[in-house]
């Protein structure tokens, strides 16, 4: 209400002028003057001498607890957009907050205020979507940006109290913008050029965390995104200043500077982040080659026995120096030809995958529900053999090779530091996650109803195993009061204590290869993608972005047979498909554009089925002269192609 913008009493004390002040009433009065008289001149003074001057806006604006009172200029904007004419009144509005907009970084507001004026002025709503006024929004965000840490503290908690709807329109109008400076500078665009509106969504996301009213992608910037995959040096670069801050930081021993889009990963999608992990080890393994007088980096070879690759790996991992686990794999099974253009390693990957996940090798179980594989504490297995899992894991990522792993985001979650939840565990075994949950919201007599101590009974090699959760636990029993403690210890033993002894050397191997700086940018679900890439099977976009050769084009009658035939195929064919044309049934972090599929002509109509180069996600087909032989003809190869392709 207009009675609420009062300013605060420390305000009250300082050596600025409150007038002139402005409040809906006196808009609405000043409204009906000018229609009546027909001059406008009294109304356009006013909102010449509010909106423009930072005092005034504060004291216009502010609540008695030293808030901004958005609501009353929301209202003064919206009322001031129904005077349509004369135009003279949308002008001075906007030409009063564009100074007001430029005299920000300078304004001497008391420092418990200095958010005030910007929030104020970004309720214009053609801020909010307009190119034209870029420039002025810049002047807005920097003033918010560039504000002390209990200043960010401050907009922070006002945000917190905020409602939904307005949190989302503040989160269109920064992405609005970061998006529109993007376009406009590509050439330049660099966290620096964007770095008003970078920090600015920091503050939003911070808020995100806190009280989440919208997905975690929905902080993705699509413009900066597109330019990490347009143009790699834009990545390469950005990472680069940050490790040389970093460095600096450490040799002079000061506290380093935000300098980069890794400081503020919530802005790059699990596809850029990959490629920064992957640039951050390329130019390390650049240095280490250098400090070695290496003209180029070398390479890990792995030269493995098919009927004993497990072994083998085991092996060659013992002998090698951690460094060189870094190193782009180059793969050779014994007794075989071939160079390795990527389809052996993926195969590698596979058949090592398969054989150390497979619930019969004794090292991971299997909910019956989720089908998710968990770690087996009752295993026989080595320690070791855990360790070099995380290896596997971390040398998929390293080297861009896509897992068929089905792991739960607790695992995840713990890869990253972060500690886990009964929702984590409910994920991986939804039955007794729902049990678990049932407990925490039964009203009735807790204790005699359920008839449980603290205690968890596991089944072991055909015998039951109790355990006590805390010490006395068979003397305990769960009642109203202490059953979200109970919970907490039932997770924490299932997620955390039974299975440390094997996460620990798991935790170990991946981090030996993945233990760089930028791991931390991930969130769990985003790891996720990274091992075992998008769900989306979106062959649209295959096809947008497929090259052809050999005489096929877009057009070619063979082709558009193609395409018929795989889009109407079931997921489980079209993942047979992938499978025999690029090796892996799994599709790439940035989806399955990112292929970059090659179909060619392989000689005129036959019987022929065709076949692929898997290491080049190759396709080749006869010229089939109908659709009919075509889709049989594909089928055929595709329920009969296992592993490493047709070729």
């Amino acid at each position: 209400s207009a009675s609420s913008a009062q300013p605060p009493a420390a305000y009250a004390q300082e050596t600025f002028c409150f007038e002139p002040e402005v409040t809906l009433g006196q808009v609405e009065e000043l409204i009906a003057e000018a229609e009546s008289t027909g001059s406008f001149t009294p109304l356009i003074r006013k909102i010449g001498l509010v909106f423009s001057d930072p005092a005034a806006i504060v004291a216009s604006f502010c609540t008695a607890n030293g808030e901004p009172d958005l609501d009353q200029a929301r209202a003064i904007f919206e009322r001031l957009a129904e005077v349509e004419e004369p135009p003279g009144v949308q002008n001075a509005l906007l030409n009063a907050l564009q100074s007001l907009a430029s005299q920000l970084s300078f304004a001497m507001t008391p420092p418990a205020l200095k958010h005030i004026p910007a929030l104020v002025a970004l309720e214009y709503v053609p801020f909010q979507y307009d190119p034209d006024l870029v420039n002025t929004v810049s002047l807005l965000l920097a003033s918010i940006a560039n504000l002390p840490r209990e200043s960010h503290d401050r907009v922070v908690r006002f945000w917190r109290g905020c409602g939904s709807d307005y949190l989302e329109t503040m989160l269109i109008t920064v992405q609005m913008f970061i998006t529109l400076k993007t376009s406009l500078g590509k050439a330049v665009a660099n966290f620096n050029y964007l770095r008003e509106g970078i920090v600015t969504l920091s503050l939003l996301y911070e808020v995100n965390e806190a009280r989440r009213f919208v997905a975690h992608d929905e902080f993705y910037n699509n413009a900066i995104n597109e330019l990490a995959t347009d143009f790699d040096d834009f990545l390469k670069d950005d990472l680069v200043s940050r490790l040389e801050e970093g460095h600096e930081a450490r040799h002079s021993h000061r506290d380093r500077q935000r300098v980069s889009f890794c400081d503020y990963p919530f802005v790059l999608d699990p596809g850029s982040k990959a490629r920064v992990l992957q640039l951050e080890n390329s130019l390390q393994q650049n240095r280490i080659a250098r400090q070695n007088g290496l003209l180029r980096r070398p390479y890990f070879h792995v030269i493995v026995r098919r009927d004993e690759i497990v072994n083998d790996v085991l092996d060659i991992i013992a002998q090698t120096p951690q460094e060189a686990l870094k190193l782009p794999l180059r793969v050779q099974f014994e007794g075989e030809q071939g160079i390795d253009e990527g389809g052996v390693q993926k195969e590698f990957f596979l058949l090592m995958v398969r054989k150390l996940l497979d619930p019969e090798f004794g090292m991971f179980v299997q909910d019956e529900d989720s089908k998710q594989l968990w770690f087996n504490p009752n295993t026989f297995e080595f320690k070791l053999k855990f360790e070099l899992i995380g290896i596997i894991l971390g040398l998929a990522i390293y080297n861009g090779v896509i897992l068929d792993l089905n792991l739960p985001i607790a695992l995840y979650k713990k890869l990253l530091g972060m500690g886990v939840k009964l929702e984590d565990f409910k994920a991986y075994s939804p039955r007794a996650g729902k049990s678990l949950e049932e407990l925490l919201h039964f009203q009735g007599d807790v204790e005699n109803t359920f008839c449980q101590t603290f205690q968890v009974s596991l089944e072991v090699f055909g015998e039951i195993k109790t355990v006590d959760l805390k010490e006395g636990g068979a003397s305990i029993p769960v009642t109203e009061q202490n059953r979200e403690e109970y919970v907490r210890l039932y997770v924490d033993y299932f997620l955390n204590k039974s299975v440390d002894a094997l996460f620990q050397p798991f935790n170990k191997g991946f981090h030996l290869v993945c233990g760089g700086t930028m791991l931390n940018m991930f969130r769990p679900e985003e790891m996720e993608l990274l091992l075992c890439g998008s769900p989306q099977l979106d062959f649209d976009a295959l096809e947008r972005s497929c090259q052809y050769e050999d005489g096929f084009t877009a057009n070619s009658p063979t082709v558009r047979f193609l395409w018929s035939v795989l889009r109407e195929l079931n997921e489980e064919k079209k993942k047979k498909f992938l499978m025999f044309t690029t090796g892996t049934d799994r599709v790439p972090i940035r989806g399955l554009s990112a292929l970059r599929l090659v179909i060619s002509r392989n000689g005129e109509d036959s019987d022929r089925l065709p076949t692929a180069h898997t290491c080049f996600n190759h396709l080749l087909v006869p010229e089939y002269a109908t659709r009919e032989k075509l889709k049989d003809r594909l089928l055929l190869a595709i329920e009969h192609s296992e592993g490493f392709g047709a070729m």
